[in-house]
């Protein structure tokens, strides 16, 4: 009786240590296929700061000669700073094309 006990406890054992070993690689493939997933991700998150970090300031670059020149030289500062020192051609031109509450504004600021 002893024996047959044993047996059946032995096979019972071998029976819930295969389904443990089953949900055990069940768990090890979804945490892989996780971390895999996760790195995928992060590539693509990543990619475009990269290429903004790359591509970028030679755009900005462009962008500050044109507006510099908008200004009436390389002078740097504050928007207001280089407001005050906006030329008088060029004001006149943004004026008409500013709102009417904005063109009071600015004109108030020129002064």
């Amino acid at each position: 009786m002893q024996t047959d006990d044993n047996k059946k406890l032995l096979e019972e054992n071998l029976k819930v240590s295969k389904e443990i070993l089953e949900n055990t690689k069940h768990i090890r493939s979804s945490m892989f296929w996780s971390k895999v997933w996760f790195y995928i991700k992060l590539v693509l998150v990543l990619i475009p700061f990269i290429l903004a970090a790359i591509y970028l300031p030679p755009l900005i670059r462009q962008f500050g000669a044109g507006y510099s020149q908008l200004f009436g030289g390389s002078e740097q500062g504050t928007i207001l700073q280089q407001f005050k020192n906006l030329n008088p051609s060029n004001l006149s031109e943004i004026l008409k094309l500013a709102p009417e509450g904005a063109r009071q504004q600015l004109e108030n600021l020129r002064k």
